[in-house]
């Protein structure tokens, strides 16, 4: 019955939606905007799995249905999309997520299972249940966005048998209100956030599993300003009152005042904090440069953002330029972060990360990048003693201290070798280098990791024939032994049947090794064909063989074991547009 009622809701929130756009038109414009416009498709694939493996790497049967469906009633358009499949992680609904966004002109709508974004610090992707809408009044610079529903549903303790054990959760509900103005590039924004758990949403009391109902508001504004072609400063400000525990004891009435500002219920466990980010970034012909600074206080939370990063505080500085006509260009930024802003934590630290790009085309033929990145770290973890031993030599040890640094470079060279009506022959090479160390007191680790790839393609583009060739290299280091492997390749695809079938074919092998001894072996076939029907209907079937062989056991890799596995998929996708034209009285 609880399902019946689930697929009922579903089409229920389908229906209403189509429902309340059809009396949202406004009927003046029948006939003005193309009429109606209805587009979509619908898309089937099944794959079949067959290995000789103990433990198979994918359940042997896959099939997924899924669909779109596009409908558009004189300026407003209603998206629709729908899926369903076998796998496991399936909520158990027929439809995994329902949710429609019409819009007409500057008016969107939310409804059913959607998320919406106001700020990092307030509400970010997090999705709910309920309605929405973004409006721009477009004429005087104001544009409003709101929203209601439920962030969480409420979740008895018990055992499913999918996911396992359940821990509880309360019911979440919430709603929260933007209005920005935007005017000469410049803008200022308000927002409002609130959400609170609902108690009476469990059964039973779960406060013996340290499962508590919340309460939270968060307030933000922020600016950005133009103060002329070349200097631009922007900032946000966000303030969060978050209590912890809505069931702890309430604190005396003299609070009121921050009770009606925040939305909660001021008691124990409510505290108040801040986070704020600020910088400018200044513009001249030739090249940029900008700067910001973000301090986001210990335990800055927010119930409208999945995952809140706190307690830290980080300065960056960024630079980028072109020259020699957009032919070179170069870019860099670095940034310090640091945490336990309040001194409490059991251990501290402080990162550097840099980076600096270079691209350069000499040519239409010839194009060139390299990238770095540095990233160092050191954590000092506080020994029990700290606050009593001031000025000491035991101040001078350092053994408690994790120093962390990362480094990689990469580069690419690629080269059109002959370009014409009838041929294009190109080679690339792509290199990479990644090392990291780490060191603590006397003991130090350390590996790196080098990569190549070289590929050649050819192009015919009269009769449509692709063939590519490829080779890998990959060497790691570790402190008692290295990896590497060899690896090469070959892809050629070629149409068939007036250009409506496309089959293609790849082969690939690699040799795995292990402090010079080979250990395994690595080889792949895949065969694909493609086939289009009209504009409405297309096909897919495929095939893959991969296999392994085992030479040595290996320290570094899953290759212990002999392998041969199949894999075989279909496919089909059907696409139409359909259209109606009003006739105009």
């Amino acid at each position: 019955m609880y399902r019946i009622l689930k697929k009922k809701i579903v089409w229920g929130v389908i229906v209403s939606s189509i429902v309340f756009n059809l009396h949202g038109q406004q009927l003046d414009q029948i006939g003005k905007k193309g009429g109606v416009r209805l587009s979509g498709g619908l898309g089937l694939s099944s794959s079949y799995y067959l290995a000789d493996a103990e433990t198979n790497r994918q359940s042997p049967f896959l099939y997924s249905i899924s669909g779109n469906l596009d409908l558009n009633l004189y300026g407003w358009s209603l998206p629709f999309t729908v899926s369903y499949s076998n796998r496991k992680f399936s909520t158990g609904q027929p439809f995994n997520i329902v949710g429609v966004s019409p819009t007409y002109k500057s008016l969107t709508m939310h409804i059913g299972v959607r998320n919406m974004t106001f700020s990092p610090y307030t509400l970010a992707g997090h999705s709910f249940l309920g309605g929405g809408l973004e409006y721009s009044f477009s004429k005087v610079g104001i544009a409003v966005k709101a929203m209601g529903g439920r962030f969480m549903k409420a979740i008895e303790p018990g055992y499913d048998s999918i996911y396992g054990v359940q821990l509880p959760s309360f019911a979440r509900v919430g709603g929260g209100l933007m209005l920005s103005y935007t005017k000469n590039s410049s803008q200022v924004a308000i927002i409002c956030f609130h959400a609170q758990d609902i108690k009476q949403s469990l059964a039973i009391d779960v406060d013996s599993l340290g499962i508590v109902p919340q309460s939270n508001t968060v307030y933000s504004l922020s600016l950005k300003k133009s103060i002329n072609s070349l200097l631009t400063v922007y900032g946000e400000a966000a303030f969060s009152g978050w209590t912890k525990n809505t069931g702890d004891s309430v604190i005396s009435d003299e609070q009121t005042f921050t009770k009606s500002i925040f939305f909660i219920p001021i008691t124990t466990s409510t505290f108040f904090y801040n986070a704020y980010k600020a910088g400018l970034d200044l513009n001249f012909k030739v090249f940029s440069i900008g700067t910001s600074y973000q301090r986001v206080e210990p335990e800055f939370h927010t119930l409208g953002v999945y995952n809140v990063a706190s307690d830290f505080e980080n300065v960056t500085l960024n630079a980028s330029t072109a020259l020699f006509k957009k032919n070179l260009t170069l870019s860099g930024s670095f940034g310090l972060q640091r945490d336990d802003l309040n001194k409490t934590n059991a251990s501290s630290m402080n990162r550097f990360v840099g980076s600096a790009n270079v691209a350069i085309k000499p040519n239409e033929k010839l194009q060139l990048t390299f990238n770095y990145s540095g990233f160092n770290a050191v954590t000092k973890v506080k020994s029990v003693e700290d606050e009593y031993i001031e000025n000491t030599v035991y101040d001078q040890l350092d053994t408690m201290n994790y120093i962390q640094v990362t480094s990689s470079v990469n580069g690419s060279v690629s080269y059109k070798i002959l370009e014409n009506d009838k041929v294009v022959h190109s080679v690339s090479d792509n290199a990479s280098y990644q090392k990291a160390d780490s060191e603590q007191g006397d003991m130090r680790f350390g590996n790196s990791l080098i990569n190549n790839t070289i590929q050649y393609m050819l192009s015919l583009k009269e009769t449509g024939v692709n063939l590519g060739l490829s080779m890998n290299v990959n060497r790691s280091f570790y402190e008692a032994t290295d990896a590497s492997y060899l690896g090469v390749g070959i892809t050629t695809s070629v149409p068939a049947v007036k250009k409506k079938l496309r089959i293609s074919l790849g082969v690939n092998g690699s040799n795995n090794y292990e402090n010079g001894s080979k250990t395994a072996m690595l080889y792949s076939v895949n065969n694909s064909y493609s086939l289009r029907l009209g504009k409405s209907h297309s096909f897919s079937a495929s095939v893959r063989y991969s296999g392994r062989q085992k030479f040595a056991d290996a320290e570094h890799s899953n290759y212990n074991t002999n392998l041969n596995e199949f894999t075989f998929a279909l496919g089909y996708k059907y696409n139409f547009a359909l259209k109606r034209k009003e006739k105009v009285q």
